[in-house]
């Protein structure tokens, strides 16, 4: 199927357009970061997080920070972190680290936060009828990226490659911080308790155990430290439970903790589904959320009756129109989930206790805490915590997304379910390679395929 493509931009930076008739995607030349994905069948609604302050190309973000000193942390610890939050926004590519940076990485080869790859220009270097392609060069990575965008109806797939510019093997990782912006996140969270127990938007993953942050995130930060927990139910430090499918859960927190995606499961997904029937009514039951569905592949996890932040299990929206957006990739190339949630919790600029975001970040490193960390890890839940890349080795992996409005109209609040994803086996026939696998998309309920894709 043919695309359209078109120079355009996204809050001062330059972008490519990509679009058919079902839905746009904007990827910014300036860190490659996926800006904005729109549907006319969703209002054009952007689900991927915009910042609230002003942003710049990646080329101006030392400028944007010394010079605008009411708006940026200048202290020394923050810098960094001001600078990319500068230039960034959206779906964010980290590679080949994912979260801090050595002190010799940063003091002599001037790296900031989450890697290089979204801290350069990157060029469109090959446009067809059917894809167009994104390049950039990591200098002192010495890595080459490149990224092919390819849009069929409602659904856009990105094959990333990644090539090694050394002559030795390096363990590296990488992480597709995918953050979820104010746009998609009800704010009608119980204001009385704080339970969290009502919400326009619900989250679904097929995670099934997972670690909370090692060390302590803070006063505002309600999880555990350091505590193994089976999804869907997060431990936390007053000993009660939140419920990982709902955000937010509160009035401000701040936290973080990673998730295996279950290894029964051929790919990994998560699905973002705001209920858009509720809008403008006032009020609703329960806020139109009972918490309490199943999700695909959760290995018997969501079955805890303990959640603080959770009422007889039910978590499901009870319109009957919402907006969702889901990712999906293969497991064997990132078998992890972190979730990062800033709830107008940061008080130090930009921030100033006035975002709310949620980060769902897919890959390789088990958590945003630098090389060394993911290494010296090796493996959690016997999986590995880091990938390797041999010698002027090329490496290609493929994730999906999608943008839709889903209508299960007739469905009671009782039987209802998070809509999912599920992979079709391939006929008895055939050999089990990746080539001749199909995946598809459809909901629990069986209401109707969604999406059909047979990988190229």
């Amino acid at each position: 199927m043919s695309i359209t493509c078109s120079v355009s931009s996204h809050r001062n930076k330059p972008c490519v357009q990509i679009s058919n008739s079902h839905i746009t995607v904007k990827v910014s030349t300036s860190g490659g970061n996926i800006v904005s994905v729109t549907s006319s069948s969703t209002n054009n609604v952007n689900p991927l997080w915009e910042p609230p302050w002003p942003t710049v190309p990646v080329g101006l973000r030392k400028v944007a920070v010394r010079f605008n000193e009411n708006l940026f942390s200048q202290k020394k610890e923050d810098v960094l972190e001001s600078q990319l939050l500068s230039t960034i926004g959206g779906h964010s590519l980290c590679c080949d680290v994912f979260g801090k940076h050595s002190k010799g990485e940063v003091e002599r080869s001037n790296l900031s936060f989450h890697g290089e790859a979204g801290l350069k220009e990157w060029e469109v270097t090959k446009v067809t009828k059917e894809s167009l392609t994104m390049s950039c060069r990591l200098q002192e990575s010495q890595l080459f990226l490149s990224r092919e965008y390819t849009v069929v109806d409602n659904l856009i797939k990105v094959t990333e490659t990644m090539t090694n510019l050394v002559g030795f093997q390096r363990a590296l990782g990488r992480s597709q911080h995918v953050t979820i912006g104010s746009a998609m996140l009800g704010e009608d969270h119980n204001a009385d308790d704080d339970s969290g127990s009502s919400s326009s938007t619900i989250f679904s993953t097929n995670c099934d155990i997972g670690m909370t942050w090692p060390e302590d995130n803070g006063i505002h930060s309600n999880f555990s430290i350091n505590e193994s927990f089976k999804y869907p139910f997060i431990p936390r430090k007053d000993t009660s439970k939140d419920d990982w499918r709902c955000f937010p859960r509160c009035h401000k927190n701040s936290d973080l903790c990673t998730m295996r995606i279950n290894p029964m499961d051929d790919i990994g997904w998560f699905l973002v589904e705001k209920n858009v029937s509720m809008e403008g009514e006032g009020s609703s039951d329960n806020g139109g959320v009972s918490n309490g569905g199943s999700d695909n592949g959760a290995n018997g996890g969501g079955q805890d009756s303990g959640s603080s932040s959770s009422k007889n299990g039910d978590t499901t929206n009870d319109g009957d129109e919402s907006i969702c957006f889901g990712y999906f990739w293969k497991r064997k190339d990132f078998p992890w989930l972190v979730t990062w949630e800033e709830n107008n919790a940061r008080e130090q600029g930009p921030w100033n206790n006035q975002t709310v975001c949620r980060g769902l970040e897919f890959g390789s490193y088990a958590m945003p805490l630098g090389r060394q960390w993911n290494v010296e890890k090796s493996s959690m839940f016997d999986t590995k915590t880091f990938e390797w890349l041999d010698a002027y080795e090329e490496k290609k992996t493929t994730f999906w997304l999608t943008l839709f409005k889903s209508n299960r109209k007739g469905e009671s609040k009782k039987t209802k379910e998070p809509i999912t994803f599920e992979r079709v086996s391939t006929s008895s026939e055939k050999n089990e390679t990746d080539s001749e696998k199909e995946i598809t998309m459809i909901d629990q309920q069986g209401l109707g395929l969604l999406i059909h894709l047979s990988e190229q």
